[in-house]
């Protein structure tokens, strides 16, 4: 990826998680993009693996509540996330080795997609998280935000271009302050340190 891709891709994955409104986003999803290619469908025996972009797929189609119980329900796999279909899999190396550049640029463009919904997604899940605390439904708001940090992770350790990695670590950046609101809500000082140094060593 050159230099001047990566900041621009950068700089929208900042914007996502800092307050951005739909209109800015499909004016960002015309300008920013990013990497992704087709992947061995790695299925666990007596299983079916769930993709993250599976659960996209479903937010995307307006199945809200199924796409949130989908994504409150897996446990990710920590190197692959994405299905065959996708192609979001791609490298940096596999990226720069394209023949050409409008194949580049149309695996940046989707990618950005994925960015975008996987923000909004997220988004959603931290505020239903919000309003369990607000009810003082504590123990529903952890399994929200437990479920943003296990994607946030996944997608930091994923078979992915720098864009998915970096994208897992603004994510986990984010819930881990959606964390440190929980616990000290709930006067819980081990996790609230321990939540703190997860925080400080991003």
């Amino acid at each position: 990826m050159t230099r001047r891709t990566f900041i621009v891709i950068s700089i929208a994955v900042f914007l996502l998680f800092h307050g951005c409104s739909e209109k800015d986003d499909r004016e960002k999803e015309e300008y920013v993009e990013s990497h992704f290619k087709e992947q061995v469908d790695d299925r666990h025996l007596g299983q079916e693996q769930v993709f993250l972009d599976e659960v996209l797929e479903l937010w995307e189609q307006g199945e809200t509540e199924r796409a949130v119980e989908q994504f409150l329900q897996t446990e990710w796999d920590n190197t692959i996330m994405f299905s065959d279909r996708s192609r979001v899999g791609i490298t940096d190396d596999e990226w720069m080795s394209l023949p050409s550049e409008s194949k580049k640029q149309e695996i940046e463009a989707e990618c950005l997609r994925y960015v975008r919904l996987i923000s909004k997604l997220v988004k959603h899940v931290s505020a239903l998280g919000h309003d369990k605390i607000t009810v003082k439904d504590y123990d529903g708001a952890q399994e929200m935000f437990d479920a943003i940090l296990r994607c946030s992770e996944a997608l930091s350790k994923a078979k992915a271009g720098t864009v998915i990695t970096r994208l897992g670590q603004s994510v986990k950046r984010v819930v881990l302050k959606d964390l440190l609101q929980l616990y000290s809500q709930t006067n819980n000082d081990v996790k609230l340190k321990a939540t703190q140094r997860s925080l400080e060593e991003l």
